[in-house]
């Protein structure tokens, strides 16, 4: 019996989880004190885009071959995942916000703050056009048919250039002297490049090719290419019949 080897997306996915949660979860660690204001914007800032913003561009790689219902499924799941990291993302400035304010600092001035400022709002434009670019919600119908689908690849382009931005700021902001912490500082800096090289990979190999079964098929394609397949193996056996 033939040995089934794993698609590389499925390999690539499953490192990005257990890089994604091991993130988050160091950066809580070491970070983390419930009566320092600025601790909350690290803290939640990772959680929003190396977590739940990750974990949702990745559901959205894997609806690509889906259709019906299952793909109306699987986008319900990318909004229930990236809307909450827009709400972290907003907590974690409004942190560093109001730190700012009661210190009588001006804000935006590093490199940091200004790029974080750029993530934040093509973050919120992202969601936006994820809200125009789903069907179901009825705004996509008040555009011409014939921009549609541009619409929804721009959503997909923006929304991921939005990420990696994001991840670029993450990546400055552990380089300042007061993120310092060490061996550490190298661990999640690392890890920030791997989060976004992992995802990267799964976006260009894309999800996993076609059933092998109509049984096992979970998409209109996968199906057609299952009956094929099954059609071309009956042949002979048709033919021995009609000799």
């Amino acid at each position: 019996m033939e040995k089934e080897v794993a698609h590389p997306y499925q390999a690539f996915a499953l490192w990005l989880h257990g890089l994604a949660l091991l993130s988050t979860g160091l950066v809580a660690w070491m970070y983390f004190d419930a009566s320092n204001t600025f601790s909350y914007h690290p803290v939640l800032m990772t959680a929003a885009y190396l977590l739940f913003m990750a974990e949702g561009i990745l559901t959205s790689i894997s609806f690509r071959t889906l259709v019906g219902d299952a793909r109306v499924s699987a986008i319900y799941t990318h909004l229930m995942l990236t809307a909450p990291g827009n709400l972290l993302m907003l907590g974690a400035f409004y942190a560093i916000y109001s730190v700012k304010v009661s210190n009588s600092k001006d804000h935006f001035t590093t490199t940091h703050g200004q790029m974080g400022l750029a993530s934040m709002v093509a973050s919120i434009g992202a969601q936006v056009g994820g809200a125009v670019s789903f069907r179901k919600i009825g705004l996509l119908d008040l555009f011409p048919v014939s921009m549609r689908a541009s619409i929804k690849t721009g959503h997909r382009m923006f929304g991921l250039l939005a990420w990696l931005g994001a991840l670029a700021t993450l990546f400055v902001g552990l380089q300042y002297p007061h993120m310092k912490r060490g061996r550490f500082t190298h661990i999640m800096s690392a890890c920030t490049v791997g989060i976004a090289a992992l995802l990267l990979l799964c976006w260009f190999y894309g999800p996993p090719p076609p059933a092998k079964t109509v049984k096992e098929a979970k998409t209109v394609k996968e199906a057609q290419a299952a009956k094929l397949a099954a059609a071309a193996e009956e042949e002979p056996t048709e033919a021995k019949k009609s000799k």
